[in-house]
């Protein structure tokens, strides 16, 4: 994994440094070697970030465990979470339906930076806000 991780890596460098930039709407090679090294990337650090918070878990006295099962479980246990899991294909078809909408309406190859990050704000939280009423009404 580590030296599919490198090679992706030196691949999209390379696809870098010759102006060869990777596209999602023409999902060239470049893109795609570029998705598969953030992908790699991510679980590797998943794997480590597991590895030492199972560490520091085994670590630490048997009283303080249960303070940190509280706040995983408080984490992972929220009532939008859970109803975000429970209907997922709902919350996809939303997704895309919300991203077709922003599409047709912005031109957004010629958003600035700030710009951008308000569409993606605005965008989680119209996501999510049918989701949290939901779980508001349970």
């Amino acid at each position: 994994m580590i030296k599919l991780l490198v090679c992706c890596a030196a691949f999209t460098f390379a696809c870098y440094h010759f102006s060869w930039l990777p596209s999602r709407r023409l999902a060239n090679a470049s893109y795609v070697i570029w998705m598969c090294f953030l992908c790699i990337f991510d679980t590797l650090s998943i794997f480590v970030l597991v590895f030492f918070v199972g560490c520091l878990y085994l670590s630490i006295p048997a009283v303080c465990r249960n303070q940190s099962d509280v706040q995983w479980n408080w984490i992972f246990g929220s009532c939008l979470w859970t109803s975000i899991n429970k209907h997922g294909l709902l919350y996809f078809l939303l997704s895309n339906v919300i991203t077709g909408m922003v599409n047709m309406t912005v031109a957004t190859k010629t958003l600035n930076a700030s710009t951008s990050l308000v569409i993606l704000v605005t965008y989680s939280f119209l996501g999510s806000l049918p989701f949290a009423i939901r779980s508001a009404d349970l």
